[in-house]
This record gives structure tokens, sequence and C-alpha cells, in this order.
């Protein structure tokens, strides 16, 4: 039982000490190169001010957060790098858009 219990602790600690926290704009530029460069579990901590980018989460198990929440830090993705990437967040699975960033949507006309 007791060799047990210190296998579960090495392998929590091993998993905890993999998970980081990347900075946007500090450790990335842009929070699409914090997503590429990402691995299970990574936090990305995304600093306030406009983001104009277009996001693809890869189906990554990742967490995206504002630093200061919606009200100081947008992703404004009207200005597509390519006009066939008309999405503001892309998702390769079925993770959901953190509720503390705010989407810009591009005006259609």
């Amino acid at each position: 039982m007791r060799s047990a219990v210190i296998v579960a602790v090495l392998i929590v600690a091993a998993v905890s000490a993999t998970a980081a926290t990347l900075y946007v704009p500090d450790d990335y530029t842009t929070i699409q190169s914090a997503i590429d460069a990402a691995g299970g579990g990574t936090t990305i901590l995304v600093r306030p001010g406009t983001y104009l980018e277009n996001l693809d989460f890869k189906g990554k198990a990742i967490t995206v957060r504002s630093e200061l929440g919606p009200d100081v830090t947008s992703i404004d993705g009207g200005s597509p790098a390519s006009p066939d990437e008309g999405s503001v967040v892309a998702f390769s699975s079925d993770r959901r858009f953190p509720p503390d960033l705010r989407l810009t949507l591009p005006r259609y006309r």
C-alpha cells in the first residue's frame, strides 16, 4: 500500500512539473505563438491589450486566460491573415472559449 501511495505522489508531481504558464506578450508576442508552443495542461496568461489575430487551439488541452479580464483584454479577429481564415477562434475538439477574454467580431458588409 505504501509503495502505491509513493507512486501516486510521484505521478502527481510529474504532471504538475510539466504544466507551464506562458505569458503574452512577455514570453510570446502573440497568443497564437503561445498556443503553438504550449503542451498539454499549459496555461496561457494574456496581459491587457487588444490582440489583432485569429486563433487556432489545434485541439490542445490548454487554458487561455486574461490577466485582468475582458474589459481590458480583447482579441480583434477582423483582419485574418488569409481571406480563407474567417474564424476568430478555431477549436479542433469540444473546447470552449474562455469567458475572461473578449472577442471583437469583424463587421461584414
